[in-house]
């Protein structure tokens, strides 16, 4: 994303239905990103995507979004921890009945991949 941040994670992610779509992205990017980054140190920056409708003849994508998100140089095995350990937190938190730090919401699909990357150039 910039040079201070030559890692990425990178998240591709579906809403369980088309109709549930519009509400799932707004989630995302006005509550989930906001949390992600205000409770996980590692990440510093984030930007979201939409498959576009222009895509190559027979291409058939996974995903409809896809999210970006900065990590600082020689942060990626802090960043990954700190996933690990926020989806325990999250889990400890819903089995006390209060909320977590980084929600997740029905709408989100159980199929959502996340990998990180390393900048080449």
């Amino acid at each position: 994303m910039t040079p201070e941040h030559p890692h990425l994670m990178v998240v591709l992610a579906n809403a369980t239905s088309p109709e549930v779509a519009e509400d799932f992205s707004r989630w995302y990017s006005e509550t989930h990103v906001p949390e992600v980054l205000a409770n996980l140190d590692a990440l510093a920056c984030a930007r979201r995507y939409q498959l576009s409708a222009e895509q190559m003849p027979g291409a058939a994508p996974g995903f409809r979004f896809l999210a970006l998100y900065g990590i600082e140089a020689g942060r990626v095995a802090e960043a990954r921890d700190a996933i690990i350990g926020q989806r325990e937190e999250r889990a400890e938190a819903l089995a006390a009945g209060r909320k977590p730090k980084v929600s997740i919401v029905p709408e989100l699909a159980p199929d959502i991949t996340v990998t990180f990357y390393d900048a080449v150039t």
